[in-house]
This record gives structure tokens, sequence and C-alpha cells, in this order.
């Protein structure tokens, strides 16, 4: 019985002893560490998604500004990048469509008089001949932000002008062209310049029989490619969710007819309708002449046209 009762003090001694609380206190810490950790881990977790969120939302607002006439993204290049706003990147196509084009273009006119059926003489004339038709031009956005764009650029042009009775007249043109353009600057103010190639179809033939004792032909036809360089500004004003802007540049075409090159400038702007006028003075004759020539006036290349903007697929457009 002593045996016993000393047993159960030493393991009440033993228990009341400092290095078992020390021990007991052992193991709480280390069950609270772990808790603490944990705890950090989802608050670190936390913080990561508000930051990302945050981001992503600084950056749609400052890439859509506000403006979206191409509304949905086809493709990001900034999700790709990684977030580079300079480089965030929408594709998007726009077809405008044209249904009055007017132009004028300087050609050589060989003329013939007819009397009694014989051709009496023939000279050759310098005319510049006015076409009236429709055009078809696509820009295709491959970059589009505030700090800049880089777009193809394609078009086709078609004129004509057609007289019956007395006065029989049937001209024609033909205009085919492509290239693109490359922005850069910041907010609304965008520096561009470009590169284009084309070719002109041009016939010109008017038949005169108001005079019994004889006619008179006036005709010429011209067929050339051309290249043109731009350079200029843009200004955009968007509004409503729509693209606004005005557009001046510097022009140089130079025709395979000729060694030198022709300054002109072009206006255009696009608010609710697309306008753009081209003017390029002293744009030499096109064709060739077969007789004397008998006169030799300076000639303006120039063409206008009016028409409406449409939008195939849509990618933003940041201001």
């Amino acid at each position: 019985k002593e045996k016993k009762e000393k047993a159960e003090k030493e393991k009440q001694d033993k228990d009341k002893s400092p290095s078992a609380g020390n021990n007991n206190n052992s193991n709480t810490g280390v069950t609270d560490n772990y808790k603490n950790d944990q705890q950090g881990r989802m608050n670190q977790a936390k913080a990561n998604y508000d930051a990302q969120q945050s981001s992503k939302a600084l950056a749609d607002n400052l890439n859509q500004g506000g403006q979206d006439f191409m509304a949905s993204t086809i493709f990001d290049m900034d999700n790709l990048l990684g977030g580079s706003t300079f480089l965030d990147s929408h594709f998007g196509l726009n077809l405008t469509i044209s249904p009055l084009h007017v132009a004028n273009v300087p050609l050589y006119a060989d003329i013939s008089q007819y009397i009694s059926g014989s051709q009496a003489f023939g000279s050759t004339g310098t005319s510049a001949i006015t076409f009236y038709g429709y055009c078809f031009d696509a820009e295709l956005y491959l970059l589009n932000n505030r700090y800049g764009f880089l777009k193809g650029l394609g078009g086709y042009r078609k004129a004509y002008s057609y007289l019956g009775g007395a006065y029989s007249q049937n001209n024609n043109l033909d205009e085919f062209v492509y290239g693109g353009e490359a922005g850069l600057g910041y907010d609304k103010w965008k520096a561009f310049a470009g590169y284009q190639k084309g070719s002109r179809d041009v016939m010109y033939s008017f038949d005169d029989y108001s005079n019994p004792y004889g006619s008179k032909t006036i005709g010429g036809t011209a067929s050339y490619h051309y290249t043109r360089l731009s350079a200029g500004v843009v200004f955009h004003y968007d509004d409503d969710e729509k693209e606004r802007y005005i557009k001046a540049a510097y022009l140089q075409e130079k025709p395979d007819y000729t060694d030198k090159a022709i300054r002109g400038l072009v206006l255009s702007s696009r608010t609710w309708l697309d306008i753009s006028v081209e003017y390029f003075p002293n744009y030499p004759y096109a064709g060739s002449a077969h007789y004397t020539i008998t006169d030799k006036g300076k000639p303006a290349l120039w063409c206008v046209n009016i028409g409406k903007a449409f939008t195939l697929f849509k990618g933003r457009y940041n201001n």
C-alpha cells in the first residue's frame, strides 16, 4: 500500500513539473504557427487577386476610354504580351461605300474632223476628263490603340459618263489601289505615313454629229500604274461611341509614264458621312499624242468622294 501511494505521488509531481508544461506549450505553439501560416497564405492570395482585378480595370479604362466604335474584341494582344498598353492590338475591318465619286483625269485626246465620210485633218488636244461614279474602300486594322495604329488599305473606283444623241459621249475610268498606313502619337493626335500602289485605266470618246457636212470625233485612252507616298496628321474627336476624325496629308504620286513625282494634298473627314478631296496640280497628261499637239494647258488631277463607312467586324478603338 505504501509503494502504491508513493507511485501515485511521484506521478502527480511529474504532471506538475515545468518540463510537462513546456511540452504542452510547445504543442500549442506549433498549432498556432500552422494556423497563422494558413491565414497568411489566404490573405496573400486575396491581395494578389485584388491587385490583378484592379490592374485589369485600370487597363480597360485606359484602353477603352469610353469610345467603342469597334465594340467587340476579336484579338487582344495585351493579354498575350502580359499587359503592355502600347502593344494593345485589336483587329477591325471598315468598308466605305461612296455612291458619289467624281474624278478629273488629264488625258491626251486625238481630234479627227471628217467631211463627207473622209478624214479632213487631225490634231491632238489636252483634255481633263471628268468622270462620275462610285467607289469602295476598305480598312483592315492590325493595331489600333491610343498610341498608334497600323492598317492595310484597298479600294476600287469606277466612274463613267455617257451622252447619246447628236453628241455621243462614252467615257470610262477603272482604278484599283492598295497599300497601308502607320500612325504614332498620343491620345487624339497622331502623325502618320502611308504607301500605296494603284492603276488607272481611262477611256475618253466623244462624237459630234451636229454638222450635216461632216462629223468630229475626239478620243483617247491610257492605262498606267502609280505609286503614292503620304504623310500627315489625324485628329480624333470621337463621340456617341462612333469614330470621328479630321485628316490632312501631303501626297507624292509618281505615274509610271514619267520620271517626275507630282505633289498633292488630301483632306478627309469621318462623321456621319465620309468625305475626301484629293488635288494634284500640274499632273502630266496620260496617253499618247498621235497628231500635233494644238494646246498645252496646265491640267489638274482631282477627285471627290462622299460615302458612308460600315464596320464588318469589330475590335476596340482606343482614343
